[in-house]
């Protein structure tokens, strides 16, 4: 029966679930030190501050964080258990770096030829999603499903330490029965068989006696002591090899065992404590009956404060919500859900959470407890918005970039096309804009083209969009326009505001005007390439015409538009 309970297959799970949360915890250490690195003062602020500014301080500390970041990949490749799948998402932000350093040459040689910053940064951008998307990849892996499982095999595991330690003590009672009814028999057989051999018969009696009276007062006093100061390690000192020398012995290994599992069970208790995730165990009534040292510091409530608090104590957004409901009907369902939830702290400060709840049941079914690991994200939505708005919105009029303009041009044509509407793409380019950048600066060519892009935004509705391309060159995308005399009136209120007087900051004032070139949807082209091209090259006549106007690339529209122009002057001179 013994040897049944010591190799039964859940004390190897037990064994696999530690060795699973130690690294767990490893690739989590190594996660949060590569988040430092490239999160705020690490490498993306030093990386962007030498495109800008091209100090050689950012470009030392770029150098000595490469260094680190190759120090710390090779930690990471060098964790046991890695998966394929999870060296080629290594292998991904690996890359992703290496694009990055290879840049940092490139960027020394644009600086010595004198490559504006807007130019530098155009031409060293490195497309980062797949490191994002692989360091999402071992995130989401550390949030695992093994709690249940720990819990459910670590149960089962007691039992049968239990369950042998019941039927060794039934034992020993029984065999200390058997061999005191022994003892016994023997000594009234010698008393029968003959008075001669009464006395030898006797001692010998008491011999057995005292020796089998010795050892089970030994047994029985160790057992007590053990029981009173809870020292279940301490061995019973029995010697021979009789059955109460093998008892002896095998209690004495079924105590090494529970010492062998005590040991595990505490080491499963520091995992449990250590744990960067934030831990919560509710009991079948969804009351919080324990928590982890993580979740106090996560979630700002102590211990005492938390127990016996509802599962959703910190999520109100959540408490009555159709997230709720759907929450608690998976679980009944699935016996497990995940997502993104906001939290609250004692002082009300919210952050956002990745909550994963699982289920425990008992062996006829029935829930017992939920447990919910969960992690604050906060930093890492902030991080990857400010990478997305990066990426798509220009740093300096905060219009959308020319990446944007043309993924929001797709979307735009999609509709447009399926709703059998039109549209029409402006293509503004600024006139005099090189001279003034010359004659007074970049940085009040900054300023002008902030203050543009504002009169731009003022002259369309909210629901068009304008983007900047890059230098002095803008697009405006006109959705759903009904008659061409609306672009007309918009394309002149344009003109009229790149037309007026500009105040700049160093209390001086400029002039400047545009030329714009329209190209609409579906008569001019049907895709993003056609409809660029077009309209540029209805800017660049404007510009060949003596700029400060706006020209249409179809030359019917425009001949239509020269009519309805010199129609509606003519009928203002007949009014005057």
């Amino acid at each position: 029966m013994l040897q049944q309970q010591l190799s039964h297959p859940v004390n190897e799970k037990v064994t696999e679930f530690r060795n699973a949360a130690i690294n767990k915890v490893v690739r989590n250490e190594l996660l949060n030190e590569l988040q430092s690195l490239i999160g705020y003062g690490g490498f993306i602020y030093h990386y962007k501050n030498y495109v800008i500014n091209g100090d050689k301080v950012q470009l030392e500390n770029i150098l000595h964080l490469e260094a680190q970041v190759q120090d710390l990949f090779k930690r990471f490749k060098d964790i046991p258990g890695m998966t394929r799948e999870d060296h080629v998402h290594l292998t991904a932000i690996e890359e992703t770096f290496d694009n990055y350093f290879r840049m940092v040459t490139k960027i020394t040689t644009l600086k010595q030829q004198g490559i504006p910053i807007q130019n530098i940064d155009e031409r060293t951008k490195v497309d980062d999603t797949s490191a994002l998307q692989a360091i999402s990849y071992f995130r989401k892996g550390l949030a695992g499903k093994d709690a249940v499982a720990w819990w459910n095999n670590s149960t089962e595991r007691i039992n049968l330490i239990k369950e042998a330690s019941d039927q060794l003590k039934m034992s020993i009672h029984e065999q200390t029965a058997a061999n005191m009814q022994s003892a016994k028999r023997s000594l009234w057989l010698f008393i029968n068989i003959t008075l001669v051999t009464l006395m030898l018969s006797l001692i010998l009696g008491i011999l057995i006696m005292r020796r089998l009276v010795s050892e089970l007062k030994n047994i029985s006093s160790s057992m007590r002591r053990m029981f009173i100061e809870h020292r279940y390690d301490q061995p019973l000192l029995v010697t021979g090899r009789d059955e109460i020398g093998i008892m002896a012995q095998t209690y004495n290994q079924l105590m090494n065992e529970r010492q062998k599992f005590e040991t595990e069970l505490r080491l499963s208790a520091e995992v449990f404590a250590n744990l960067t995730e934030a831990i919560m165990i509710a009991n079948a009534d969804r009351q919080i009956s324990m928590v982890n040292p993580a979740f106090v510091r996560v979630s700002g409530y102590s211990t005492e404060k938390i127990l016996g608090e509802d599962f959703l104590f910190m999520s109100e957004a959540m408490e009555g919500e159709a997230i709720a409901r759907q929450m608690w009907n998976k679980l009944l369902i699935d016996f497990h859900w995940e997502g993104e939830v906001w939290h609250k702290k004692p002082d009300g400060q919210e952050y956002l959470v990745w909550l994963n709840v699982s289920v425990v049941k008992d062996t006829e079914g029935v829930i017992t407890h939920y447990i919910g690991m969960f992690v604050d994200i906060t930093q890492r939505k902030q991080y990857e918005e400010s990478i997305w708005y990066q990426a798509n919105f220009d740093a300096l009029t905060s219009l959308p970039n020319r990446k944007m303009c043309m993924d929001r041009l797709s979307e735009e044509l999609k509709i447009a096309e399926r709703m059998n509407t039109q549209l029409a793409v402006l293509f503004i380019d600024l006139d005099r804009f090189k001279q003034i950048n010359d004659t007074l600066g970049h940085h009040a060519g900054d300023n002008l083209l902030i203050e543009i892009a504002t009169r731009l935004k003022n002259c369309v509705r909210k629901s068009d969009i304008v983007a900047r391309l890059g230098g002095d060159e803008f697009v405006i995308i006109l959705k759903n326009y009904r008659i061409i005399p609306d672009i007309l009136m918009i394309s002149g209120k344009i003109l009229a505001v790149l037309s007026e007087r500009v105040f700049l900051r160093e209390k001086s004032e400029t002039f400047t005007s545009g030329s714009i070139g329209i190209a609409l949807f579906p008569q001019d082209g049907k895709d993003i390439e056609t409809l660029m091209k077009q309209a540029d090259a209805a800017m660049y006549q404007c510009k060949q015409a003596g700029r400060n106007k706006f020209l249409f690339y179809n030359d019917e529209i425009q001949r239509a538009v020269m009519l309805h122009m010199k129609t509606e002057h003519e009928l203002l001179n007949i009014d005057l």
